[in-house]
């Protein structure tokens, strides 16, 4: 988004742009793209040619240039299943990461400066906290 408006990143961002995919140009297939459904409790990764699907406790590998409406799964058995135990365990190790991270940006925010008492009191006014 912040590259999509002429924005710099953050310095705390972990993502890279997707804006290249927008315009129709190839995104870095050599990196893995993380993304998630949460109404669907679904989640997964693209890498490449190669869309990894997990919904509840099932597993799904689709190529998604031979085909891109995702109708036919690969990877469960036979000569793709390293590759689908390879994205797996991608997917586990970063998801690891990015809740480790938010558990240490949780932790910091925690450890926040209090809230100075005029401001407690304008707030608790306004019936924001009690």
């Amino acid at each position: 988004l912040l590259d999509w408006l002429g924005l710099p990143p953050l310095d705390t961002t972990q993502g890279i742009s997707l804006v290249p995919g927008l315009r129709g140009e190839p995104l870095p297939e050599e990196r893995a793209l993380h993304f998630s459904w949460l109404g669907r409790e679904a989640a997964g990764l693209r890498y490449g040619p190669w869309k990894y699907h997990r919904v509840h406790n099932s597993n799904s590998l689709f190529n998604v240039v031979d085909d891109p409406g995702e109708t036919r799964r690969v990877g469960g058995r036979g000569k793709d299943r390293p590759l689908l135990e390879a994205l797996i365990a991608e997917y586990e190790k970063t998801s690891a990461s990015f809740r480790a991270g938010f558990e240490t940006a949780a932790a910091a925010a925690a450890g926040a400066p209090a809230i100075p008492p005029e401001t407690r009191d304008s707030l608790r006014a306004l019936g924001y906290i009690d």
